[in-house]
């Protein structure tokens, strides 16, 4: 079983002049992530919504574990094309949408999508979705990552 998933699709780029291999955008912990920890922090122990904060908490400093590991990768390993990364792009297209990572590449990008899962998972399309199977037998179901990629892709 794979600690992370990592999904990409490829997109052209069209770019006439490249300088440089650099990491463009740097991912920090999100703002989401600070107000769930300051909540957390501000409830008493008791409190009936506490356990579903940190249960919330958990899951997106997960996430965010998950995020911070492909980073490392991108920042150690040496690419012999020209590129640049960026993390966790947030555009509009038709929608808002949001990209873990996107390398780039003067020919390509590759759009990424992490998930940072130790526990049972697959994914199944019809509802195209990621489910989660936790030790005790909970199924939780996640948006698909295909699916986001895809949907990055397109809006890209």
């Amino acid at each position: 079983m794979y600690k992370y998933v990592t999904l990409s699709w490829i997109v052209p780029v069209l770019r006439k002049r490249w300088i440089g291999n650099f990491i463009s955008k740097s991912r920090k912990e999100s703002l989401k992530l600070e107000g769930l920890n300051a909540a957390i922090k501000r409830l008493p122990l008791g409190h009936e919504t506490l356990p579903i904060l940190e249960t919330v908490f958990a899951s997106r400093k997960a996430g965010f574990g998950g995020e911070q590991q492909l980073g490392k990768v991108f920042e150690n390993y040496s690419y012999p094309m020209k590129y640049r990364v960026l993390h966790d792009v947030s555009l509009t297209s038709s929608t808002p949408f949001q990209i873990d990572t996107q390398f780039i590449t003067p020919t390509y990008a590759v759009i990424v999508e992490v998930k940072n899962i130790s526990v049972e998972h697959k994914i199944v399309n019809n509802p195209p979705q990621l489910i989660r199977v936790l030790n005790n037998g909970e199924v939780k179901g996640f948006n698909s990552p295909i699916t986001q990629v895809e949907n990055a892709s397109d809006a890209c």
